[in-house]
Order: C-alpha cells, then structure tokens, then sequence
C-alpha cells in the first residue's frame, strides 16, 4: 500500500463519519508516519478523530490485510491533556505538532497547540518532581536487579524504559515534545537546550548495547548524569533517609 494509498483511504473513511456524526466530529486527522510523509508500503494507517461530547470510539480496524488505528476522545478531554502538566502532555503536543488534517476544523490544532504552550515553567518542573521517583530510577533499580540475577533479557527491556523515562522527564523540563516515535524521538530530544552531560552519546550507546556489563555501565552513567542535571536546575529532589520523614 503507498503513501496516496493511505491518503484516500483516510479521506473517504473520514468523510463517512463526518456524514454520520455531522458536527459531533470537530477533526479527523492522520498521524504518525503518513502525515509526516515518511510511510513505507508496510506502515499501518494512524488517524486520530476528535468529537464534540466523545461519541466517537477508539478502534482498530484490518483493510485489506493492512491496521488501521483510529484515536479519539472529546474536546473537552483533549482540552484536559494540553492543560494539565502531567507525562501525557509531551506526547499530547507531539501528535498535535504532527498531524495532517483530512476532515472538520482546521484552526483547532494550532489552537490547541496554543493552551498546552500556555503552561508555565513552573508548572512542567512541579510535574515532573512529582513524577521524580517513579521516572528513570525505577528502571535503574531494575536494571540492577537484574543484573544480579544475570538476566541480560529483561536488563535490555529496562535500560530502555529508563531512555524513554529520561526522555518524558526532558521534555518536561524543557518544555518540549517531539514528533517521532521510537529512537527517532529520541533522537529529536537532542537538540533540547538541558540535557544531561554526554546524553546523546551515551543514550545512544545503551539504546544499541547487548552486554549486560555494559548495558549496567551506560545506565548508571545515564541515571548519574540525570541526577546532576535536575540538581544543578534546583529541582526539589527530596531523598528520604528514614521512614519517620516519609510524607503521610
């Protein structure tokens, strides 16, 4: 299937359910690889829908032997996502940055683009010290663990959850997204103003890293260099040292 393929198909499906829902479809749009043109003959078809009051259901669907995703939710609950300083809203804004309009409203994106943008610094920081313990070390600790019990399998699928990790929290902190998924996203988050030292370097190196020596190296140098970043930006990165100062 090719990309113009792909492009009918959207615009005629698209074009059904608007004629069913009439104005409860505020936008259809394609995402992913076809909107950003970078489809191959075996990409799926990505479409993201939103409506009114929410009537339009998430689903996916097989054409002819190829997916085809369709996103959706309500006005109201993306309005919610682009507001609220939480990990969805990096990939939120993302989508958003990255769709290609095929029904409803054109403005809107840009519009809602507007009221994620309208968070505030202090905000993003204050979400992501929230989300502190739960991004990057948790899959650290993983790693560790596995390591002991010489599992490099489940170590590799850990020393990827801490890329991903680390890459929603400097999103947050720098009050960015990007439009790719996989390492290609990754690979945009390079050229975030705070980084960590060395992070596209040795991102890279864990990212492609097989042994369990160093893929227990490249973490502890990622995690390392993470914890000095968000030290030296002032985030309040409380560690509690006894359970009686545990927050109740």
């Amino acid at each position: 299937m090719e990309t113009h393929t792909r492009l009918t198909i959207a615009h005629a499906y698209t074009q059904r359910l608007a004629a069913h829902y009439g104005a409860e479809l505020r936008l259809a749009a394609v995402v992913g690889s076809v909107a950003r043109g970078e489809d191959t003959p075996f990409s799926d078809l990505d479409l993201f829908v939103v409506s009114s009051t929410g009537a339009i259901a998430p689903r996916s669907m097989l054409f002819q032997g190829w997916p085809i995703t369709l996103a959706a939710m309500s006005e109201v609950e993306l309005t919610r996502k682009v507001q609220q300083a939480d990990n969805d809203w990096p990939q939120t804004m993302g989508l958003l940055d990255a769709l290609r309009v095929v029904q409803g409203d054109t403005t809107l994106p840009a519009q809602w683009l507007a009221l994620g943008r309208a968070l505030s610094r202090t905000q993003l920081r204050a979400a992501l010290e929230r989300m502190l313990p739960s991004l990057v070390f948790e899959s650290y600790g993983r790693v560790r663990s596995c390591a002991v019990r010489n599992n490099e399998h489940d170590a590799l699928h850990a020393a990827v959850e801490i890329i991903y990790e680390l890459h929603t929290a400097l999103c947050l902190l720098n009050g960015r997204w990007v439009q790719r998924d996989y390492y290609a996203g990754i690979v945009e988050s390079f050229a975030f103003p705070l980084l960590p030292e060395g992070y596209a370097k040795t991102v890279t190196a864990l990212w492609v890293a097989r042994d369990l020596d160093d893929v227990v190296t490249l973490s502890g140098t990622v995690v390392a260099a993470y914890w000095r970043l968000i030290t030296a930006e002032g985030l309040n990165v409380i560690n509690y040292q006894t359970v009686e100062s545990l927050p109740l």
